[in-house]
C-alpha cells in the first residue's frame, strides 16, 4: 500500500483525480446490479383470469321510452321514392344548343364604324378596317358585292357575312363629272390618276355638258367595266 501511495503521488493533480474517478467507475460497475436486479417474478395464474373473465356480465340496455322508440323508428325508415312530373313522353322536347341560337346583329354597310362592324361573324380588325377605308375611298357601297374588290375577301368569305349585313344606297356620295377637280376624280377607286386627267381634259376641249359616261367611253377616257362601276356614283 505504501508503494502504491508512493507512486500515485508522483502524478499530477489532474492525473491524481482522473485515477480517483477511474476507480469509483470500476466499484459502480462492479456492485450497481446487486442493488438494481428486479424481483423474482411471481407464478402467472392464466386460468385464474380467465375464469374472472368469464364471470363478468354486461349490464343490459335500459328500455327505452315511447319517444326515444318512435325517433328510432323514424331513423330507420326506408326513405321515399322522391316524386316525379308525369311529363307525357311527347311533350318532352328540346332544341340542342348552337351558336346559330344567338340572335346575329344586321350591320348597315354605309354607316357602321369599325367596331360595329367586327359584330359579323368572320369579319375581325383587319377586314374592319380594310371596309371603312375603302367605302371612304368610294363615297359609300353601292352594292355589297364591292366587298370583293378588298384584299383577301373571296365568295366564300362574303357569303358568310351577307346575313348580316344590309345596304342604304342613299348614303352613296354623287359626284359630278361636268365641276368635279382633279383631285376629287383621281382619288376615286374607279377613276385613277390617268382617267381624271383626261376627264379633265375632255371638259376643257368639249364642254362640260359633253362630259357623261357614254362620252368618255366613246372617247376611251373610260372602258366599259369602269364606266359601268361609276354609273352609282354619278350625278344623273
Amino acid at each position: 500500500m505504501k508503494k502504491f501511495l508512493t507512486i500515485f503521488l508522483r502524478f499530477s493533480r489532474n492525473e491524481q483525480l482522473g485515477l480517483v474517478l477511474l476507480f469509483m467507475l470500476v466499484l459502480t460497475v462492479l456492485f450497481a446490479p446487486q442493488f438494481f436486479s428486479p424481483p423474482a417474478a411471481g407464478a402467472f395464474h392464466y386460468d385464474a383470469i380467465v375464469r374472472r373473465i368469464d364471470s363478468l356480465t354486461v349490464a343490459a340496455d335500459p328500455p327505452l321510452s315511447p319517444s326515444t322508440q318512435a325517433a328510432v323508428t323514424r331513423q330507420t325508415r326506408t326513405p321515399s321514392t322522391p316524386k316525379t312530373a308525369n311529363i307525357p313522353a311527347a311533350q318532352q322536347t328540346y332544341t340542342p344548343f348552337t351558336r346559330d341560337n344567338l340572335s346575329k346583329p344586321v350591320i348597315e354597310l354605309n354607316t357602321a364604324d369599325t367596331n360595329a362592324l367586327r359584330l359579323v361573324r368572320g369579319i375581325g380588325a383587319y377586314f374592319a378596317r380594310s371596309i371603312v377605308t375603302y367605302r371612304e375611298r368610294l363615297g359609300g357601297y353601292a352594292h355589297i358585292q364591292q366587298l370583293l374588290d378588298l384584299r383577301g375577301v373571296d365568295p366564300d368569305r362574303l357569303a358568310q357575312w351577307m346575313p348580316q349585313l344590309t345596304l342604304d344606297t342613299a348614303m352613296v356620295i354623287k359626284i359630278d363629272l361636268a365641276t368635279a377637280d382633279e383631285q376629287t376624280l383621281r382619288q376615286h377607286p374607279y377613276i385613277g390618276y390617268y382617267a381624271a386627267r383626261g376627264i379633265v381634259h375632255f371638259r376643257t376641249t368639249q364642254g362640260a355638258q359633253a362630259c357623261t359616261l357614254h362620252a368618255l367611253v366613246e372617247n376611251n377616257i373610260l372602258n366599259d367595266d369602269a364606266a359601268q362601276r361609276l354609273k352609282p356614283y354619278c350625278e344623273p
